[in-house]
């Protein structure tokens, strides 16, 4: 056939393959394999099956194929714990791929010896989140179940003295230490301890590790929410190497020492409060033992025979020259609460009942263990409860008013018209004289404008009652907001002492105050608060008893060999 005769039969075919290689029908049914563009790769990692780092925080490198095996690796980002992520820096073309991880300290790196793990990107992939790896396994190091299944890990690198002692877990969910959890050693080496917890539902808990039987942390109760199966940060026990490998942590016995003389039911005088006879207790609770956390046993105070003075000693593990927080707190029995409360009406519900020295304006004591010098014991200053000494205490009977001003025009964000109030904070000054808790332990004064900016209060006082005075300033806004002065984060008051004129305590008006924002509240010296009661360090009386004795002699000796830190007011 002359192709010529067929020019117009020709001509049609192709102008109908045409419009067909150009119809949306032809699109869907070509089979062809399409160039793709390269994509992002999300690789996420546990480190819960490595031992765990030392001194610092390791280097998690990634590296593959797809980056020429480059020895100093993708560099992954720690979000938390044992959790790792790394979206990839650059893009990778759909094919087969090959990836493993390596663990990096310093100028080593750990490359995995599992073999190479598989990473298969489709031509119709446009990103691709990789399921979680474990290092080094394909296995996770926990025991799943269908309960919420939670990994714990301590190591014990750093503890003096210890020789592969098995470790236990206890907390909230173990009644403490009644039932504790024996780890497993997950490494062989008595240097990393684990066990997987299986939850029945979501939690919140609170946590510690012992080593052996009575090697309990001392600091703070760990804590986490239990919300989904997942492995816990591992933790050094009691945070020994926080502090960097270089420094070596001290290993101190602490004697702490309270004098509650102000305080005692069976004093003439004083505040009736702490009644022994009734089994009251007195406990020292810190960042050394977990605060409240602690078990009773270990931060109980003993009366010493023939004295005021309670006192308890505690082997305390940290770096000299870490600030250690610590407070003494009332414990009551049963029946002081009853008669409490039958006296004074309903004290709040909480087994500790902290103190807030004066001395501190609220705040926590503190000492560091670089206190006890070369020696292996430190004891720390005698001082009273609540910083309260039997010649601060207004006698019972006398009726004294307190007036507080304040000039609000240095007070940030306030407006005239706004509403002032005045916070009495020492919860025992507001118990025992009857006012209303309004927040915690404070009660609450409204204030009288004597102008736009300068406002008042006057407050009773009926003795017996403490010479000090716990307060800070409060206003409201136009928007309802309260606005309180002093730290935030520290809860801090201002401080003032009532003093007696000739003798006698009488109506008080405090000079004026200017008002704050969010920084530390001003504080009276002690000793000046102490002089103005007839309580004064010349006459040889060091720790405050009212009188002069060998305990003084002791002490200054104590002093001068840099044994017995004498108080910063003296």
């Amino acid at each position: 056939m002359n192709i010529n005769d067929n020019k117009e039969a020709i001509l049609t075919w192709i102008t109908l393959l045409g419009v067909l290689f150009c119809s949306e029908e032809w699109q869907l049914i070509d089979t062809r394999p399409a160039d793709r563009d390269p994509i992002p790769v999300t690789f996420n990692l546990n480190t819960a099956s490595a031992p765990g780092w030392i001194c610092e925080e390791p280097s998690i490198l990634l590296r593959g194929d797809f980056n020429n095996w480059d020895e100093s690796g993708w560099v992954m980002e720690h979000l938390s714990g044992e959790y790792w992520q790394l979206e990839s820096p650059q893009l990778i073309a759909p094919g087969s791929w090959h990836y493993q991880y390596g663990w990096q300290e310093g100028n080593n790196t750990q490359w995995e010896d599992l073999g190479l793990r598989p990473l298969n990107l489709s031509p119709d992939d446009e990103f691709l989140e990789m399921p979680l790896d474990y290092f080094n396994t394909l296995d996770p190091p926990l025991e799943l179940t269908e309960e919420l299944d939670v990994l714990f890990r301590v190591a014990t690198h750093g503890i003096p003295g210890y020789q592969e002692e098995v470790m236990y877990l206890v907390g909230s969910f173990t009644n403490w230490g009644t039932n504790p959890i024996e780890l497993v050693d997950q490494f062989g080496d008595g240097r990393m301890w684990a066990a997987t917890i299986h939850f029945a539902q979501p939690l919140h808990i609170e946590y510690k590790f012992w080593w052996g039987w009575e090697g309990w942390e001392m600091n703070e109760n760990r804590s986490a929410d239990v919300t989904a199966d997942a492995t816990l940060g591992f933790v050094f026990w009691q945070d020994l190497p926080v502090m960097g490998c270089s420094d070596n942590p001290e290993l101190k016995n602490v004697e702490f020492q309270v004098d509650l003389s102000a305080w005692l039911t069976d004093v003439p005088g004083s505040l009736p409060l702490f009644s022994p006879g009734r089994n009251d207790e007195i406990h020292v609770l810190g960042a050394f033992n977990g605060w409240e956390g602690a078990l009773p046993e270990y931060s109980l105070m003993t009366r010493q025979p023939g004295s005021n003075t309670f006192t308890t000693n505690q082997s305390i593990f940290n770096w000299i020259v870490i600030e250690i927080e610590y407070r003494f707190a009332i414990r009551f029995s049963e029946e002081s609460r009853l008669v409490l409360e039958n006296q004074y009406g309903s004290l709040p519900d909480q087994e500790f009942f902290m103190e807030c020295p004066p001395s501190r304006g609220g705040l926590p004591r503190w000492f560091t263990l670089s206190e006890a010098g070369d020696s292996n014991d430190l004891q720390l200053p005698l001082v009273h409860y609540a910083d309260l000494h039997p010649s601060g205490i207004i006698p019972a009977a006398n009726e004294i008013e307190l007036s507080f001003s304040v000039d609000m025009s240095t007070a940030p964000g306030f407006l005239p018209g706004d509403a002032v109030a005045l916070r009495l904070g020492g919860i025992w000054q507001n118990i025992l004289q009857g006012f209303p808790l309004y927040s915690g332990t404070d009660s609450r004064w409204p204030a009288t404008a004597l102008n736009g900016q300068l406002y008042q209060v006057t407050i009773p006082l009926t003795g017996p009652a403490a010479w000090s005075v716990l307060y800070r300033w409060e206003y409201v806004n136009a928007a309802g907001q309260s606005i309180l002065e002093g730290d935030a984060d520290e809860d801090d008051y201002r401080v003032r002492y009532i003093c007696p004129v000739e003798g006698l305590w009488a109506d008080t008006d405090f000079p004026d105050d200017m008002g704050m924002g969010n920084v530390l509240l001003p504080v009276e010296d002690l000793g000046d608060g102490l002089a103005c009661a007839d309580v004064c360090a010349c006459d040889g009386d060091l720790n405050r008893d009212g009188d002069t004795n060998v305990v003084d002699v002791v002490l200054m000796v104590g002093h001068i060999l840099e044994e017995y830190p004498l108080p910063e007011y003296l």
